[in-house]
Formats: C-alpha cells, sequence, structure tokens
C-alpha cells in the first residue's frame, strides 16, 4: 500500500489556467527548427549522392580506359 505522503505526490495538479501563448511559441520554434534539420539533412544527403556518382563515374571512366588500351 502507499502511504499517505506518496499518494498525495503521484496527484496530478490540474492548472485550468494555461498559457496559450507560450504553448503556441514553443510549438512554432520546435516546427521550425525541425523543418530546419530536415532540410539540412536532406541537403547533405543529396550532396553526398550527388558526390558519389561523380567519383564512381570518374572511376568507372578509368578502368574502361585503361582496358581499352591494352
Amino acid at each position: 500500500m502507499l502511504s499517505k505522503e506518496q499518494n498525495n505526490s503521484m496527484k496530478i495538479e490540474h492548472n485550468s489556467f494555461h498559457d496559450y501563448a507560450a504553448v503556441s511559441t514553443l510549438f512554432i520554434v520546435r516546427t521550425v527548427l525541425k523543418v530546419f534539420s530536415i532540410l539540412v539533412l536532406s541537403s547533405i544527403f543529396i550532396t553526398n549522392l550527388y558526390l558519389f556518382k561523380s567519383i564512381c563515374f570518374q572511376d568507372s571512366q578509368t578502368r574502361s580506359n585503361a582496358k581499352r588500351i591494352k
């Protein structure tokens, strides 16, 4: 069984006054941060794909030239 102190500490106090402006601002800031993070990570991903493709193309072109010379 829970003691009276533990039972009282587990109760959630409901505050009928909410600061909707602060909640709205927090939501907007988090949304902007997440969109910005997604854009940055997507741009890094696309850049890496482009660089990888160009490196592989140059490598395969060099190999084909080496085979052609023989």
